[in-house]
């Protein structure tokens, strides 16, 4: 009497580790995009930290004020974050792109 018993096929368990190892590796991108974008939006939130403390910091001085004592550039700087300036950089293209969640 001859029965049919099902015998692992040679190559299964290679198979199934491999299948195993594809599941480790999708979990871990998905660890890896969970921690990128947990550090932009800690970098975005220290950035409008800084914001805010520069604002505080600069007070009522001047541009011109400024100027005199740190330099135009500086100035300049101060009165972005100053005028929250929709166009800056750090609004129009860094922020955005540390806060992307696509």
């Amino acid at each position: 009497m001859t029965t049919a018993t099902e015998h692992p096929e040679p190559d299964e368990p290679f198979e199934q580790v491999e299948r195993q190892i594809d599941w480790i590796e999708q979990l871990e991108n998905i660890r890896v995009r969970h921690d990128t974008l947990a550090a932009g939006r800690a970098a975005a939130a220290y950035v409008d930290n800084l914001h805010d403390a520069i604002r505080i910091l600069a007070g009522r001085q001047t541009h011109e004020d400024l100027t005199l004592l740190h330099g135009s550039d500086l100035a300049d700087l101060v009165n972005t974050i100053r005028t929250r300036d929709t166009d800056s950089d750090w609004n129009s293209t860094i922020r955005p792109g540390l806060l992307r969640e696509n």
